[in-house]
């Protein structure tokens, strides 16, 4: 009976319009995902595509820290309270698929994924991949809509739009290069932004921009001898997607380090623009603090 219920429920929910109702508003993380599914299939193949892309590590950390952290729910006790959770996976043999917005709750995302014997793992996958990425792109925006509430200033030297909250320091800002900091009193927390310019050549690109950036921080981002400085950790690989990288810095001869986040910009005089954050927080968990750079730069 449960089972027909939820059937019932997943083929109502993708069938209907919603139309203008007043919604209470969403609960839970935007990190988190609640999903609804049984014991079944959770064990087989779908539980299986759902830990392996929403709860994978997110990429470019040292310790594993899961892009999203999933909920699992059967579905006898999917009960109002978890209706209004702000990001929801329906997995079901035989309901239809798709995504609704603001359903149960405002702001939200439901989504309705099916399995049978006759689907396939190529697709599910796939699926699973895309939704990922809506669900990430959501969390970018929620970061972003915090940070425009304070007085952001915006950086227009290098013709790109990256947002500097105004809890940031400004250290230096001429044509070629910005440089703002937050070191909050009575904490170890460092997070630092750099915009730059610099040459790169088409031969060998991801290597040669590499030593270019290296250059960049080492001029820049000094310890406290004349022998310490930022450099790009090379015995950790570097995670490139479109134009981010994520991997790790070091600070040269003192035991300093932590993840970094880069995205370049090709302009059209044919430089390239370079914003990298860069987070020194020890003893703390690291994603949040690279999603929060992910949506600033």
């Amino acid at each position: 009976m449960r089972n027909q219920y939820f059937v019932l429920l997943f083929l109502f929910l993708f069938s209907c319009d919603g139309g203008k109702k007043i919604l209470p508003k969403s609960t839970g993380s935007v990190n988190e995902i609640i999903v609804v599914v049984s014991d079944a299939l959770w064990e087989k193949y779908p539980g299986k595509a759902v830990k392996e892309i929403f709860a994978k590590d997110y990429p470019g950390l040292q310790q594993s820290e899961p892009i999203f952290n999933i909920i699992r729910i059967k579905p006898s006790d999917f009960t109002t309270i978890f209706k209004t959770h702000q990001n929801i996976i329906l997995i079901s043999e035989n309901g239809e698929e798709g995504k609704k917005n603001n359903f149960w709750a405002s702001p939200q995302i439901v989504v309705g994924l099916q399995w049978n014997t006759e689907s396939d793992k190529t697709q599910l996958i796939e699926k699973c991949k895309n939704y990922a990425a809506i669900f990430y792109q959501n969390h970018l925006q929620k970061v972003t809509e915090k940070f425009s509430q304070s007085n952001n200033t915006k950086n227009n030297n290098f013709g790109i739009d990256v947002k500097i909250p105004s809890e940031y320091t400004i250290v230096f800002d001429s044509e070629n290069l910005f440089w703002t900091t937050y070191n909050p009193q009575k904490s170890d927390l460092i997070k630092q932004i750099l915009i730059f310019r610099i040459n790169v050549n088409e031969l060998n690109f991801q290597e040669n921009l590499i030593i270019k950036v290296d250059s960049v921080l080492e001029k820049t981002l000094k310890g406290k001898g004349e022998d310490n400085f930022v450099q790009i950790e090379k015995r950790f690989p570097i995670e490139i997607s479109d134009n981010t990288y994520r991997g790790l810095w070091k600070m040269e001869n003192e035991f300093m380090g932590g993840p970094f986040l880069m995205k370049i910009y090709k302009s059209k005089s044919g430089n390239v623009i370079v914003s990298i954050g860069i987070v020194f927080a020890p003893g703390e968990a690291k994603k949040r603090f690279m999603v929060e750079m992910d949506a600033l730069l």
